[in-house]
């Protein structure tokens, strides 16, 4: 029921972004419901990756988180693939296979359409599934205030910490390095852009490649999850992606981006996907979604 109504309000948001023109009066309105949206997805994703307890055991938690991972890449890369060619390719006062004007942004508005019933065509299998996994939570939750639930989360939190310590360091460490991976993708852009000399175009080249490969490496990732374990996967890879981007650093010019921002990619599906996994296997029965909020 909450994912669904979450993944709802996520699709009409994003619809919504149609409205926002290319005027500066629409900065703070668009601003705004990036902001709601933005937020409603967060939301969204803690159920999302709560039901990963209820899909697999955890033994085989690793694989599957990681081949998940890899069909939202996947998915990215074929939206993305979608939008420039039928809204952006090409030049002048009409853009794409569906020629739209680009006056006031048409064709970029128009793409958030697309997104917005890309994303509700494929929630809908996982909607229509979803009430009928095993519940794993037993005991129904009580109406609260706001307040009344920060106490809570306080409560939850502090007897996480009786019950195993090492669940709340790793969501203190994870709150680090997942900033660290989503500035990777915030920023790469303008870094390549800015100080590697890339065009537009091969920034959005380089978003498809970096996609494909960090499917890649999830899929991988989740494989050597399944025999190993989380943890080495995910030291393994924060150490890869450390060395890459302090290679990066000491080095300059287009073939050093793409080849540093590469390998940077293929490690990111890895730590990402087993930090699930390990968040999972770590988590009280029925309380899979307390890490996971956390971490939002």
């Amino acid at each position: 029921m909450t994912l669904g109504v979450l993944t709802g309000l996520t699709v009409g948001l994003t619809a919504a972004m149609f409205l926002i023109r290319d005027s500066p009066g629409y900065l703070w309105p668009g601003l705004a419901l990036l902001a709601a949206t933005a937020s409603c997805s967060d939301l969204a994703s803690v159920p999302y990756n709560a039901m990963l307890r209820q899909l697999s055991t955890p033994e085989t938690a690793g694989r599957i988180s990681g081949f998940g991972w890899a069909a939202g890449y996947v998915g990215s890369v074929l939206l993305l693939l979608l939008v420039y060619v039928g809204f952006m390719a090409g030049a002048g006062d009409v853009r794409g296979l569906l020629h739209l004007s680009a006056h006031d942004g048409l064709n970029v508005r128009a793409a958030m359409l697309l997104a917005a019933a890309w994303l509700a065509l494929l929630a809908l299998p996982l909607l229509f599934v979803a009430h009928r996994l095993p519940d794993s939570v037993g005991v129904p939750r009580p109406n609260t205030s706001m307040l009344g639930g920060y106490r809570k989360l306080w409560t939850d939190i502090t007897a996480e910490w009786h019950r195993d310590r090492n669940l709340v360091y790793f969501l203190v460490a994870s709150a680090i390095f997942r900033d660290g991976l989503a500035a990777i993708f915030a920023f790469g852009a303008v870094l390549g852009v800015n100080v590697y000399g890339l065009t537009q175009a091969d920034v959005l080249v380089f978003g498809v490649a970096g996609s494909v490969v960090a499917a890649v490496g999830a899929v991988l990732g989740g494989l050597v999850d399944h025999r190993l374990g989380s943890k080495p996967v995910i030291v393994a890879s924060l150490a890869a992606i450390l060395a890459a981007a302090l290679t990066l650093m000491a080095l300059s010019g287009a073939l050093a981006f793409w080849v540093c921002g590469l390998l940077l990619c293929l490690f990111v599906g890895p730590s990402q996907s087993s930090a699930r996994a390990l968040l999972l296997r770590m988590a009280q029965h029925g309380k899979e979604g307390l890490p996971s909020g956390c971490t939002r």
